[in-house]
């Protein structure tokens, strides 16, 4: 009995977590978008401005031991850099140039994309399930 109430804690635990993560999300994109709209922000600052608000999120959530940094090396670690670089900043032009619906639509369609591109280009295979998951979103 008490390893079925630390299951469900557990449960509880990463639904709450995952709540907050969608709750944190669509403010986000509603402040930016107001800051466009109403504020004429540039692009890149709130890009620069996303990238210190994440470096410092990971920085404390490394003190507080959440997680354990990996390294790489260095072209790896470049090349994801540049991914996830170029993922902030054509999302953040995506925002200021279209409406929330249309932002959001691309930013749905990422998984999918990076799915197939995966499939066809490098010729990759994934599971029934994550395949099933994919047609239900």
């Amino acid at each position: 009995m008490a390893l079925l109430v630390d299951r469900v804690r557990g449960h509880w635990r990463i639904a709450a977590g995952l709540l907050f993560n969608l709750l944190v999300s669509i403010c986000i994109v509603f402040l930016n978008k107001w800051i466009y709209v109403y504020h004429g922000f540039p692009n890149m600052s709130l890009t620069l401005v996303h990238f210190v608000v994440t470096w410092l999120g990971l920085y404390i959530c490394q003190k507080l031991d959440i997680f354990a940094p990996k390294s790489l090396p260095p072209s790896r670690l470049l090349l994801l850099a540049l991914s996830f670089c170029g993922f902030v900043v054509f999302t953040n032009l995506s925002l200021q140039n279209n409406t929330i619906g249309t932002y959001q639509l691309a930013k749905a369609m990422t998984t999918p994309v990076i799915i197939a591109i995966q499939t066809f280009c490098y010729q990759k295979t994934f599971s029934t399930r994550i395949q099933l998951t994919l047609q239900i979103s």
